[in-house]
């Protein structure tokens, strides 16, 4: 018996690697959610529902997505950031060590999400709601496809002017109208969306060639960031993953 006889022989996972101590405290975050964070024999490993129902033809491919919706959900989390790297897949043999699976395509896809770190006495000053929070957004993809759309872009280690545009977009085409719903202001909005369109306000940056005029105050990339991100956190949490 080994410690990878928890499943069942030719099981997928995704060896990761990362500092221990935000490692400890993302398996802690995930503890009720269907993604895990698992250490055996001081290598850490992705395990998750969708990786473990994966064929050979597409593992990989599902191994970096659940790459980068875990560091998506993290960001979403709205935390610390950290890095997480994905070394390899796996596949488990009954009584013995899992085979290493070495691909033509290097598996290696590093993003940042964050999470409290742990105090100096071991203990994590993350509370239970954010395990709740991690369990609730997981729970919602396989029902809510955008979801995963959502934090798949979330998980790209910088966000620019075309990403915060496609997030907004995602979720209205989820919710309908965003301010309706009350997950941001018109104001703010438009402000944003203005400026994401304008080469007179932000430059080559822009959606678009200079066809738009710049908003009177254009918005900042950090400003668009934290109010993209405070209406992504809202949608989600507005969601019911039985719906």
């Amino acid at each position: 018996m080994t410690d990878f006889d928890r499943w069942p022989e030719g099981t997928w996972l995704l060896k990761v690697s990362g500092e221990t101590s935000d490692l400890r405290f993302g398996a802690y975050t995930l503890e009720v959610a269907t993604v895990h964070l698992i250490e055996i024999q001081e290598t850490w490993y992705l395990d998750s529902p969708r990786l473990r129902a994966s064929t050979e033809r597409t593992a990989l491919q599902c191994a970096l997505n659940e790459l980068q919706v875990l560091h998506g959900l993290f960001r979403a989390l709205g935390l610390h950031q950290v890095r997480l790297v994905g070394r390899g897949l796996v596949r488990t043999v009954l009584g013995k060590p899992p085979i290493q699976y070495i691909h033509t395509v290097p598996l290696t896809s590093t993003g940042r999400f964050g999470y409290p770190r742990f105090s100096q006495e071991g203990e994590s000053s993350g509370p239970t709601a954010q395990q709740q929070a991690a369990g609730h957004h997981l729970a919602l993809i396989d029902s809510r496809p955008r979801v995963e759309a959502v934090l798949r872009v979330l998980g790209r280690d910088s966000l620019d002017w075309y990403d915060l545009y496609k997030l907004h977009e995602l979720v209205q085409l989820e919710s309908g109208d965003p301010v309706a719903k009350g997950f941001i202001q018109r104001s703010i909005l438009q402000r944003l969306t203005q400026t994401a369109n304008s080469a007179d306000a932000i430059g080559d940056a822009a959606r678009h060639a200079p066809k738009f005029r710049a908003p009177t105050k254009p918005m900042s990339l950090d400003e668009a960031k934290k109010h993209v991100l405070g209406l992504v956190k809202k949608w989600l949490n507005s969601l019911d993953p039985l719906a």
